[in-house]
């Protein structure tokens, strides 16, 4: 192979090297800045804008004491969360939403212990909820209001929604996210002498504690109480 040749192999083949290191280089520049691109989790919120839990529409026979009727939207990408929303509107659109006045009622022998917008007896369903960051606990409280008493035949339920997947949580999952089991509860307020929980229901605060509200007996009675397990 004479110079000329020899001079040509090697052109062509620097050529060929530059070739290879451009088409390297441009790949591995795309897969560098492919890793360094941010990773943007969807958001479990319908609408960014708004909250977790939020009023669509809300009629008030009272904001004092309060009774209202709201027909609530939980804002969270989930069948759960439709099939609760649609639950708890179903329950409020059943609501008897009749009412006595006091005017209209004889409380001779009766103290008033309230005595806000003339009304003596209502029904009334209340909502509360919390967020936290794993966790949003929607609290439904349903009772009967007397101004000369206070509430009774109150119920509370508790809906407890993951906020990574939309998924309604049992109480036994909720305990899970914080490696407890209801013994551990027990055992926690064993300076009771309680022997069972008859039942409970769990929050998560906004501090990200476990509020547990629970029903208990000892062998003696029965009763209503509290605990908070602090994270």
């Amino acid at each position: 192979m004479d110079r000329l040749e020899k001079s040509k192999a090697s052109f062509i083949f620097f050529i060929l090297i530059i070739i290879v290191l451009l088409i390297g280089g441009a790949y591995l520049i795309k897969n560098i800045s492919k890793k360094e691109e941010p990773i943007v989790e969807k958001s479990i919120k319908l609408d960014e804008d708004k909250d977790y839990v939020y009023n669509e529409s809300n009629e008030c026979l009272s904001v004092l004491i309060p009774i209202c009727y709201p027909q609530i939207k939980i804002n969270i990408d989930s069948d759960d969360a439709r099939k609760v929303e649609k639950t708890l509107n179903d329950n409020m659109d059943k609501l008897d939403r009749s009412y006595t006045k006091i005017s209209e009622t004889d409380t001779t022998g009766e103290e008033l212990l309230y005595n806000y917008n003339d009304i003596y007896s209502a029904k009334v369903i209340n909502y509360a909820n919390h967020a936290s960051a794993y966790v949003l606990s929607l609290a439904v409280t349903s009772y009967d209001y007397y101004a000369t008493a206070d509430y009774q035949n109150e119920e509370i339920a508790v809906y407890n929604f993951d906020l990574k997947t939309g998924k309604l949580l049992e109480n036994e999952e909720v305990l899970n996210l914080y490696n407890l089991t209801i013994d551990d509860v027990i055992k926690k307020i064993n300076n009771e002498n309680i022997t069972e929980l008859d039942s409970y229901n769990i929050m998560v605060d906004e501090n990200n504690n476990l509020v547990i509200d629970y029903v208990a007996h000892n062998e003696n009675i029965n009763y209503n109480n509290s605990i908070t397990i602090y994270r």
